[in-house]
């Protein structure tokens, strides 16, 4: 009884010790935890449904292979946690978590016993951003590409804005601002496909304005007023539109987001498995 009650007790101590390192709001880099934090964000146009008229009923079909991603994955060494690792286009998971030993990433559909669906080294960072994104030829989810971003409070803080090219064409941004009563204006020059740009934000705002790089006149993808808020950061990322009668070739994805804590790990399982 004396052996259960020491083995409650040192689960409550982990715990405890875990919400005081895990529990990381502000992103900061904890050198204790050696522990590797992936968020995995999957960039691409929606499956169109499609279909059938089966027996005088319409029933919507499957995606075929390659134009979906897995809707659960099971990374191969991932940290146990309460809630699966569900991934949905055009937004990022929650973080998965990897011992210092896993020397790489292997993503298997949940769903489809043993089938690798992706794979990439484990990143060197504490806390990563995995953008995945389709060949742009082949432009199916059979056939990826993996983008690796910083994703600590250091690296992208509050107040910022960050800008992620995984598309076929180069983009141009520009921002005005004004500093002393004038307006001015500054170019970033080109964003190359596979390159990222961090933006610390003026104090009264800028105006930004994306265009798409073309022989002739540029192209313009977006224009609007972004207002630092020290509450949260702002993403966009940019990647090829495959949509037929898509307007514009390039598709801007925009979210704002706090800086999300790490994970509670499952210490406490751990500690009822041990009794």
């Amino acid at each position: 009884m004396l052996f259960r009650v020491s083995i409650l007790i040192l689960g409550l101590i982990q715990l405890t010790l875990a919400q005081s390192t895990q529990s990381t709001g502000a992103g900061k880099t904890n050198k204790a935890d050696q522990n590797r934090y992936l968020r995995i964000l999957p960039l691409g146009n929606m499956h169109l449904p499609d279909e059938k008229l089966i027996n005088g009923i319409r029933e919507l079909q499957p995606p075929k292979p390659g134009e979906a991603p897995p809707s659960t994955l099971a990374p191969q060494g991932e940290i146990a946690q309460e809630k699966p690792l569900k991934i949905t286009i055009d937004s990022p998971s929650r973080f998965a978590a990897f011992g210092p030993e896993v020397k790489e990433v292997k993503l298997f559909d949940a769903k489809e016993a043993g089938q690798l669906w992706f794979q990439f080294p484990t990143p060197a960072l504490q806390r990563s951003l995995a953008v995945l994104y389709r060949d742009h030829q082949k432009l199916d989810w059979r056939h990826m590409k993996s983008l690796i971003l910083k994703d600590d409070a250091l690296a992208f803080p509050l107040g910022a804005a960050r800008f992620v090219n995984v598309s076929d064409r180069s983009l141009l941004l520009q921002f005005t601002f004004r500093k002393k009563g004038k307006s001015l204006t500054s170019e970033k020059g080109r964003l190359k496909p596979g390159q990222s740009y961090l933006r610390r934000l003026s104090a009264g705002g800028e105006k930004v304005k994306i265009m798409i790089i073309n022989s002739g006149e540029n192209l313009l993808l977006r224009e609007e007023m972004l207002k630092p808020d020290q509450k949260q950061r702002i993403q966009y990322f940019f990647y090829k539109n495959s949509l037929k009668k898509a307007p514009k070739p390039v598709r801007v994805v925009t979210f704002p987001e706090k800086i999300p804590p790490l994970p509670l790990l499952n210490l406490t399982a751990r500690a009822k498995k041990a009794e």
